[in-house]
């Protein structure tokens, strides 16, 4: 009987080693993610990335938007190497045809 017991308790603290590290873990992911604001809405990334990479993970048509960055108008060609920054506030313009 006591061993038992004894079996229930590591089990109890390997239980609550393993919270804590998933605890741990998902704090760090937190901490590591990086966070913009794109057209008011906040976005979350696993790493950094451009703003050509943001533009294909957004799925955009990159011929038809506009890209600014924390109020400056980014050039496209200057959008495979700016990269981007925890914080930054994207605006994205699509243009849209018509008559």
């Amino acid at each position: 009987m006591l061993g038992r017991g004894l079996t229930e308790q590591a089990e109890a603290r390997t239980l609550n080693s393993s919270k804590a590290l998933l605890c741990f873990l998902s704090f760090c992911a937190f901490l590591w993610s990086m966070r913009v604001f794109v057209n008011g809405d906040l976005r979350e990334f696993s790493s950094a990335l451009t703003l050509g990479e943001l533009v294909t993970q957004l799925d955009l048509p990159a011929a038809r938007i506009a890209i600014e960055l924390n109020r400056e108008v980014v050039r496209r060609s200057d959008w495979g190497s700016t990269m981007l920054k925890d914080e930054d506030r994207i605006e994205i313009v699509h243009f849209v045809g018509g008559g």
